[in-house]
């Protein structure tokens, strides 16, 4: 599998594929003839798609349902800026990840950090009940 980050000019503040700017710019690091994908979902909060209708983009307003990747995005930035700073040598998490510190990340974020969230109560639904209302 190949992944291939976005050719199009990325919002400046995350530089994420996922936070698209001007879809139909390419991004000025690549020198590029053409495109053919276009992810309008992929769009940064300041892309002109979304001037004058900020209730198209996602919020939890209107898509309450991310709620819980809002709070597990916060997480895992809280814990690298935190990585960043030095402030989990205490748990031997150092600024320079080896394979060994993978099973102390994997630890520190699933027994210390997530549980703390409980993250089985968003959605939880009656799966039986619902395959009903369908068939």
């Amino acid at each position: 599998m190949r992944y291939f980050i976005s050719i199009q000019y990325l919002y400046n503040v995350f530089n994420s594929s996922y936070a698209i700017s001007d879809h139909p710019k390419l991004n000025p690091l690549f020198d590029i003839l053409s495109t053919t994908d276009l992810v309008y979902n992929h769009a940064a909060k300041d892309c002109g798609l979304f001037r004058g209708h900020t209730e198209a983009a996602y919020n939890l307003i209107n898509s309450p349902h991310f709620k819980s990747a809002i709070v597990l995005d916060s997480i895992l930035i809280q814990f690298t800026q935190d990585a960043n700073e030095n402030k989990l040598l205490s748990k031997r998490i150092t600024l320079e990840i080896k394979e060994h510190h993978l099973q102390l990340i994997r630890h520190y974020l699933l027994d210390e950090l997530i549980s703390k969230y409980r993250f089985s109560g968003f959605y939880i639904c009656d799966i039986d009940s619902i395959i009903q209302i369908f068939y």
